[in-house]
């Protein structure tokens, strides 16, 4: 029972400041209605690209929470060699995981008439985006899931969560960002 009432406590204010950070992330889209509507193509691109940052910041918590756990990471902040595995894999991950959605949103977005947008510009904006936030996320997940660990909580109860609404309010910011800086 104790195990349960530590859940329902660390997940209510989660739940609470995450749907919080889903009203912030439709009201910023909403208000990019002008450049969005000029591209139609990133309007096709935003869910998925959400989705694999959200994906690489599940993975990320959970990785440094079982290495934590286990042994493998020390509990204080310093460079080891699972920290750089981590690093580099889940990035070729991410650059990969987006090269294919470049190439399928292109197919797509041109059998429906929707690229508009420069291909080789297109591509630029989406890889910058993926490794700004990529490299965000890294580092807030190792901060955070350290912190958490030694406060005694679960990281994966925390983070998990709160970094894939993060990574739903910050993915159309920064890409919004990046795309004005190419166009």
């Amino acid at each position: 029972m104790e195990y349960f009432k530590r859940i329902v406590k660390e997940s209510v204010i989660v739940v609470f400041v995450t749907s919080f950070i889903g009203l912030l992330s439709g009201t910023f889209l909403s208000n990019q209605y002008t450049l969005l509507s000029a591209f139609p193509i990133i309007i096709m691109v935003i869910p998925p690209l959400n989705a694999c940052l959200g994906d690489l910041s599940t993975i990320l918590i959970s990785r440094f929470t079982t290495a934590l756990y286990i042994g493998s990471i020390p509990p204080k902040i310093q460079r080891t060699e699972a920290l750089r595995t981590n690093f580099v894999a889940l990035l070729i991950t991410g650059i990969l995981s987006i090269i294919f959605l470049i190439v399928l949103s292109i197919v797509l977005g041109g059998a429906n008439s929707l690229s508009t947008l420069n291909p080789f510009i297109y591509m630029i904006v989406l890889l910058i985006t993926i490794v700004i936030l990529f490299l965000i996320f890294f580092v807030i997940s190792f901060f955070s899931a350290i912190f958490l660990f030694k406060s005694g909580r679960d990281p994966n109860n925390i983070m998990i969560p709160t970094l894939t609404s993060v990574a739903d309010l910050l993915t159309p910011i920064m890409l919004m960002i990046i795309l004005q800086m190419f166009i």
